[in-house]
Order: C-alpha cells, then sequence, then structure tokens
C-alpha cells in the first residue's frame, strides 16, 4: 500500500520540481502537466477504493438513481483512456455495436467507476495491442427497462485458469512473474476488481470473466436498467433547452469560505475563471459577518478552525430573512451520503466534493444562476 500511494505523490513532485527548474517549452508544460493530472487522478482513484472498502465492510455503500446521460460516458472513456493508452503504445478504444438509450435511471457514478476500473485494470495488464470496451442494448420483457452489456476485452497478459475465482477478492493480485512487473509498473492495491464486484452485485448486475494466459481477458457485464418515464423526460429536455455555453455564464459574486490558503487560491482561481468576482472569509465568524451582505452564492467549506461549517450555516439560517435566502453550497472532502444528507439538513442548497473539478463547479454555477435576472 505505501508504494502504491508514494508513487503517483513521487511523479507529482518530481514534475512539479523540474517545471520549477527547467526552461520549459509549451509543449513540455503540456506534457509534464497531463501527467501530474493522470497521476493526480490515479492517487483519487486510489483513494477512493479504499474509501468505499470500508463503506462496503460496514454495508454502508449506497446507490443513488437518477436520469443519467451514457454518451457522454462514453465519450470520456474515450478521450481519459486514449492518452494512458497511448502512454503505453497500446490503442484503446469504445465501441457501440447497437442503438443505445440516451438516458438510463442509474446511480451514473458508480456505474462510471465500474468501467472505470475494468478499463484501468486492462490498460495495466496489456503491454502490447489494444484495449476494447464494447457496448450494447437488448430487450427484457419490460418494457419500462432496458439490458446493457459493456466487454471490456484486451489483449494482455490473460488470467492462469486457477486463478479466475480469486480475482475479485479484497487486496488480491495474481502473483506470477510477468503479473508482478505489471503491478509493479502500473501500481493498484487489489481493491478496484472487489469494489467492482461489490457495485455489480449492489446494482443487480451480472459479470463474468473469460481469459487465456499470455493472450488476453475480456470482463463481460450486464445490467437492467429502468427507463425515465414521460415526466423525467420532460424535464431533461426541458434542462437541455435552457443549457448554455460556459462563455454565457452570467457574472456572479460569491463568498468563499475557507481557511487554507492554498485552497483558497486555487478555488479562486477556478471561480474567476467562470466570470465570478470572490470574496473570501477563513473562519466561521469572518463568514458570518460577510454573510450579511448579498451575494449570488457562498462557498462554504465544513472544517473551519472555530466552528464547523455546518454550525455557520444553522446561525445564518437562523437570523436569515426569509426574504433574502443566501444560496449556500458545502465544500467538503467526505463524500458519504449521511454527510451530504447532514449538509442539506442544515440549510445548505447544493454540494461538492474536493478535490473540486471545473466542470463540476460549471455544471453548479450553470444551475444557480440561469434562472437569475
Amino acid at each position: 500500500m505505501t508504494h502504491e500511494l508514494r508513487t503517483p505523490l513521487n511523479i507529482i513532485l518530481g514534475m512539479t520540481q523540474l517545471m520549477k527548474t527547467e526552461n520549459c517549452t509549451h509543449e513540455q508544460t503540456i506534457e509534464y502537466l497531463q501527467t501530474i493530472t493522470n497521476s493526480g487522478r490515479s492517487l483519487l482513484g486510489l483513494i477512493n477504493d479504499i474509501l468505499d472498502f470500508s463503506k462496503a465492510q460496514a454495508g454502508k455503500l449506497q446507490l443513488r438513481e437518477e436520469p443519467f446521460e451514457l454518451e457522454p460516458l462514453l465519450q470520456q472513456l474515450q478521450k481519459e483512456f486514449t492518452v494512458k493508452a497511448e502512454e503505453r503504445n497500446i490503442t484503446y478504444f469504445v465501441k457501440r455495436l447497437n442503438d443505445l438509450p440516451h438516458y438510463l435511471i442509474v446511480d451514473g457514478q458508480r456505474l462510471r467507476q465500474i468501467i472505470y476500473n475494468l478499463s484501468d485494470n486492462a490498460l495495466k495488464f496489456t503491454g502490447h495491442g489494444s484495449v476494447q470496451v464494447s457496448v450494447e442494448s437488448f430487450q427484457v420483457s419490460d418494457p419500462g427497462k432496458i439490458g446493457l452489456r459493456f466487454k471490456i476485452i484486451d489483449t494482455g497478459v490473460g488470467i492462469p485458469k486457477d486463478k479466475i475465482n480469486t480475482i475479485f477478492e479484497e487486496f488480491t493480485q495474481i502473483s506470477t512473474k510477468t503479473h508482478n512487473q505489471y503491478s509493479r509498473k502500473y501500481g493498484g492495491v487489489g481493491l478496484g476488481l472487489a469494489i467492482v464486484r461489490q457495485l455489480i452485485d449492489l446494482m443487480q448486475g451480472k459479470i463474468s470473466v473469460d481469459s487465456e494466459y499470455g493472450v488476453g481477458t475480456t470482463f463481460t457485464c450486464e445490467f437492467v436498467f429502468n427507463l425515465p418515464n414521460e415526466e423525467q423526460m420532460e424535464e431533461l429536455q426541458s434542462g437541455s433547452e435552457a443549457s448554455f455555453n460556459k462563455e454565457k455564464l452570467k457574472a456572479s459574486k460569491v463568498l468563499l469560505v475557507e481557511d487554507n490558503l492554498l485552497n483558497q487560491k486555487v478555488v479562486t482561481k477556478m471561480l474567476e475563471r467562470l466570470n465570478c468576482q470572490v470574496d473570501i472569509a477563513v473562519d466561521g465568524s469572518e463568514a458570518l459577518v460577510k454573510m450579511k451582505r448579498p451575494y449570488d452564492l457562498v462557498f462554504m467549506d465544513m472544517s473551519l478552525p472555530d466552528m464547523s461549517g455546518i454550525e455557520v450555516v444553522k446561525d445564518h439560517r437562523a437570523q436569515e430573512k426569509p426574504s433574502r435566502h443566501q444560496t449556500i453550497i458545502a465544500l467538503t472532502a467526505n463524500i458519504h451520503e449521511d454527510d451530504k444528507k447532514a449538509c442539506l439538513e442544515a440549510g445548505m442548497d447544493g454540494f461538492l466534493t474536493k478535490p473540486l473539478m471545473m466542470d463540476d463547479l460549471y455544471k453548479l454555477l450553470k444551475e444557480k444562476t440561469s434562472s437569475r435576472k
């Protein structure tokens, strides 16, 4: 585990030092930043796997099912994993085998996690050739449902027949000379497939493995999802018609409540890129004073030096006039559903999880500012 955590950290810190000491060309800067981004995502994926495993052990893994658009997920897979594959001189592609539904009722985050983990695992153990993700729909007896079949096919090292039944066990990695070389080089703590199995079981899906050692492996996942009803489709179409480009985001005045100087700097820069004027409060007491002024949005960190973000919001809501409702968004590293519920019950209007992603921040700003005159 120590090795797996230190490897991406070493890459991030090493690349950062190179950028500080070298006179980098534009191309080198882009290359270094892409490597840092990929390593950061790998580290985040590892942390998420560990947290999800803990929740699964405690029986606290939960699904949040809602309308989810499938095509952007497939495009995102193609984009992100093509970059990773090219670094290893292999090809990665997503193939749509027939007509696919535009929307599903599913926990999109968990579906993404399953396909990402399987794709990442396939890339890890493929030294040449390709990794292919195929997607096809199939009919089921209930007209309000649709079946989806995902296949992740690689030309990698394969799995010995006597090891196939163990690959979904936690902290299990196949111990052959070839597999050890790939694991050491590309990381992993043996939790990715265990999490995949637990999520698929939670979603009442099926997963199977077909592999030939030295030739390659195919993972097949099958799900049956509900389709959106008429009311949900009308809401989705209405939301789509109201969408607009990032350049058209309305100017907003926001308050960022954050005590960490580096987090202040990062979030402020992100907000400024999205046409926001940013004011800062460094603790709960200062936030309560500043929140008496009108802001379009308040971004509230949950861990402040003098009081919790929840306490700040409760105090503010107790004094607030109903006609001057302040929109407050929680910023937190906690990703449990219980934490989200506590924030909303305290009077928050939304929730963003650290590390913040620019697209998530944009979507939230678009949602909260689109109705403002």
